[in-house]
């Protein structure tokens, strides 16, 4: 390595780059690296080969926001992809475990000025001409200058072997998306496209429900470890096969079937790509042909919603992915996510199984430089499974929200932590931001999560409304079902309520869910007195136990013996708690809402006035990176609610506490 310029032009290896304005030219392609990323490279560059401490690049290039280490790890991986480095055996970057980062590749300084300007000219001018010979081939090759629009319908599993169902729901998913990430190409929606039944409509008739003008429909067939795939693609309205093709291959050639599937149908549509695009279509995760057999029966399993145990049985597979392939990033992220789903639905002893369970993933994932992106989501998740409390949790969301490298977990995870505080506006406001991250076919997902907004903005035919939406493609949602239950409950629905609720027994195989709404709905329907709750089994006892019985005494009235179970929540029952209670508390009496006992009872568990009041303060630091303000209506119910304590604390002579929101930090009652 040789001395240069850290703000000048240099070679870096095989790549020449621009380091004060972080342009790298590729061959024929130019990239431009993020302002952050630019200014990491600077700092190897200058370093000369030495090593530079994780700390030293953070308080370098972020020094007026703390940021987490996910933003440094974001990027190097934007670095390692730029000079296409493999970090199992780096050619550019090295990184030395819990010590640093240095940039091994030759440096070698560049003629600047004239030939500055010509390199990237050049480079400008190169691209400029590919664009316009693609447009050009392009606008040539369609018919009345239609751009090329495609739905991907479901694969037929033919050869009627159950086991043989996963292929079909996989080939057609990963063509989805391969094509979704094509320019140039419209792809018709998941949720549209692979529910429709091609039997039972004409081609032309789907093509004009889905506002498409091909088709690509498919077959496979298995027979041991033989597949056949057949596929055509089918131009509209005429209803021409301008592409099929057959493949008769051992099962491990999946990707290399999907592979030329892909290209042909682009080659077809004669849409242009670069070798980047093209790479990009035809990146499936892994090149390991067990490991994407065994995640393409995980997500299979995984989207038959229908069947309770599915999740666990997905869960083992995508594991299995993952021993064939351990740098399999979307194998670790989709074992972290079914670990958090199977969570809300556990008991105790359970509980703490998934969460060793998902340390242990999480640690591997860390050990084998998974993509930072996934690393970030899936410590989010890691965080709010293992209950290290609501403020670590907002912490590092406001981190990433201030570093400008959030993803849609991230403001979706706030939106729920800003409605869980009753700042429904603000809340539905980040989650709409969350929704517009992701592609069409995952925007409904959102507009469930939307639902406490709706709930405590009062839209609740709305809410109801998405959520039986939701119920006819994955009927054994038990929260889903629990915000049934509560919802007509409010609405005074008792028949309904217990409609839900019986279907919510059905799957709730532990019965922790059931006894905890069974309690609510009996003591919200006048079924359970105060006179009768102990009788029977309606008083489990248990700490998986204390949640219900805490809630039904509370909307009895009695906020002693209410407060005396959920003074033994567990703390990850408390961030549950915390989710629900806007849904619960509007089933209490005002005599309980206005009692000093329960307002400093949420104040010591941090989930009070003063955790409302520092998320306030919080949207208002993130406005000018969200654009997301107060609401008027926020600051008005907070004046009242400010007043509504103040009175009772005078009334009373109990002192309401404005302590830190902490308990849930490390206090494990």
């Amino acid at each position: 390595m040789t001395t240069s310029d850290p703000h000048g032009v240099v070679r870096i290896g095989k790549y020449i780059v621009n380091l004060e304005d972080g342009l790298v030219l590729r061959d024929d392609e130019e990239l431009s690296l993020h302002t952050r990323t630019a200014a990491v490279l600077r700092l190897l560059v200058q370093a000369e080969g030495g090593l530079v401490s994780g700390n030293e690049i953070l308080s370098s290039v972020w020094p007026s926001n703390q940021v987490g280490t996910n933003a440094l790890y974001k990027a190097i991986n934007e670095l390692r992809e730029a000079f296409e480095d493999d970090h199992h055996n780096p050619s550019y970057i090295e990184n030395l475990p819990r010590k640093g980062y240095r940039l091994i590749a030759r440096v070698t300084g560049v003629d600047s000025g004239k030939r500055r300007t010509r390199v990237f000219a050049a480079a400008l001018s190169a691209a400029v001409l590919l664009a316009a010979s693609a447009l050009v081939a392009y606008w040539n090759h369609q018919p009345d200058a239609v751009a090329p629009s495609i739905a991907v319908l479901p694969f037929t599993n033919v050869d009627g072997h159950s086991e043989s169902d996963y292929l079909a729901f996989g080939i057609a998913e990963a063509l989805l998306d391969g094509l979704a990430r094509v320019p140039g190409i419209q792809v018709a929606a998941r949720t549209d496209s692979l529910n429709i039944d091609p039997a039972r409509l004409s081609s032309r008739a789907i093509g004009s429900a889905l506002g498409v003008n091909h088709l690509l429909e498919g077959s496979v067939q298995r027979s041991g470890n033989r597949i056949r795939v057949t596929v055509q693609l089918i131009q509209l309205p005429d209803g021409m096969h301008v592409y099929s093709d057959r493949f008769d291959e051992d099962a491990t050639g999946l990707l290399e079937i999907q592979d030329s599937i892909a290209s042909h149908v682009v080659d077809v549509l004669h849409v242009a790509l670069d070798p980047e695009h093209r790479r990009r279509m035809i990146d499936w995760g892994t090149s390991n042909p067990a490991a994407y057999h065994a995640y393409l029966q995980g997500e299979y399993l995984y989207h038959q919603e229908t069947e309770t145990d599915n999740w666990s049985r997905a869960l083992a597979l995508y594991e299995e992915a993952i021993r064939h392939d351990p740098d399999f990033s979307a194998a670790y992220a989709m074992v972290i996510g079914v670990l958090g789903s199977l969570s809300v639905q556990v008991d105790t002893p359970s509980l703490d199984r998934l969460r060793s369970h998902a340390a242990a993933i999480y640690t591997t994932a860390l050990e084998n430089d998974i993509d930072a992106e996934i690393m970030s989501e899936m410590s989010l998740i890691m965080r709010m499974l293992t209950g290290v409390g609501l403020t670590s949790v907002e912490r590092q969301c406001r981190e990433q929200i201030s570093s400008g490298e959030a993803t849609e977990t991230t403001y979706t995870i706030y939106g729920r932590l800003l409605m869980g505080a009753r700042l429904f506006r603000e809340g539905i406001a980040y989650i709409d931001i969350a929704k517009r991250l992701v592609d069409d076919d995952h925007k409904f997902i959102y507009e469930q999560i939307k639902n406490p907004g709706r709930k405590g903005l009062g839209h609740l035919d709305e809410a109801i409304a998405v959520l039986k939406r939701a119920r006819l493609t994955n009927p054994n949602n038990i929260p889903n079902l629990g915000g049934l239950i509560l919802m007509h409950l409010q609405v005074k629905d008792a028949r309904q309520a217990r409609f839900y609720l019986d279907e919510l027994e059905r799957s709730d195989t532990n019965g922790v869910w059931h006894h905890g709404l069974s309690m609510i709905v009996g003591a919200a329907t006048g079924e359970l007195t105060p006179e009768n709750m102990t009788n029977g089994l309606r008083l489990r006892q248990g700490i998986d136990f204390n949640y219900g019985n805490g809630a039904a005494y509370l909307i009895l009235g009695d906020v002693e013996r209410g407060l005396v179970y959920w003074d033994q929540l567990s703390n990850q029952a408390i961030e549950a708690l915390y989710y629900w209670l806007p849904g619960i508390e509007v089933l209490f009496p005002d005599s309980v809402v206005s009692d000093a006992r329960y307002q400093n009872f949420l104040n010591e568990l941090g989930i009070g006035v003063a955790w409302h009041e520092h998320l306030m303060s919080a949207v208002a630091e993130l406005a000018p990176i969200t654009g997301i303000e107060l609401s008027e209506e926020t600051m008005a119910d907070l004046e009242v609610r400010q007043i509504e304590l103040g009175l009772l604390q005078a009334g009373s002579g109990a002192t309401i506490a404005r302590a830190t929101p902490g308990r849930v930090e490390g206090d494990s009652r």
